[in-house]
């Protein structure tokens, strides 16, 4: 699992250049994939322990997800299929992390040291990519036809 969570912060890095378009408005990105597998093997692990546990944040995450899908419902009609559909992306992938907190907590080989390291190290990766971005880059105007903001003198990394 560690070498999963390494891998997945990892994928950040590359942001939306990670990405495959499976058709407009859906994208599916390598930290996706990697996020599917650690909520496979998290399952696995979690079935054939039978441990139960709520973590602290187990409420609030199903508060969450619960108004955003009543959220989803009564917008049904309001808006076209395809953006609920990309909506519901949003909310599922929400829901993917969501339970990939719950692994991670409930996984004992995980130590906290070891996630907070490898958050920092991320952190700091991103960091120096939005320095170099901001030097060698700096506006993303000539982007905005591709459905970029448009960042002027800001970091976008």
């Amino acid at each position: 699992m560690e070498i999963l969570l390494t891998c997945l912060l990892g994928s950040l890095l590359l942001g939306q250049l990670g990405g495959i378009t499976l058709w407009p408005g859906v994208t599916v990105y390598i930290h996706d994939m990697i996020v599917t597998i650690m909520l496979l093997a998290g399952t696995i692990s979690f079935v054939r322990r039978k441990k139960i546990m709520r973590p602290v944040l187990f409420a609030p995450v199903i508060a969450f997800l619960t108004a955003g899908l009543v959220s989803l419902i009564i917008n049904l009609f309001r808006f076209s299929l395809p953006q609920i559909g990309e909506a519901s992306l949003y909310l599922f992938r929400f829901a993917a992390y969501a339970c990939l907190y719950f692994v991670i907590i409930v996984d004992g080989q995980l130590q906290s040291l070891f996630v907070i390291t490898r958050l920092f190290w991320f952190g700091v990766g991103i960091a120096l990519i939005g320095f170099i971005q901001y030097v060698w880059y700096p506006e993303l105007r000539n982007l905005s036809y591709l459905g970029w903001d448009p960042h002027y003198l800001r970091l976008f990394s």
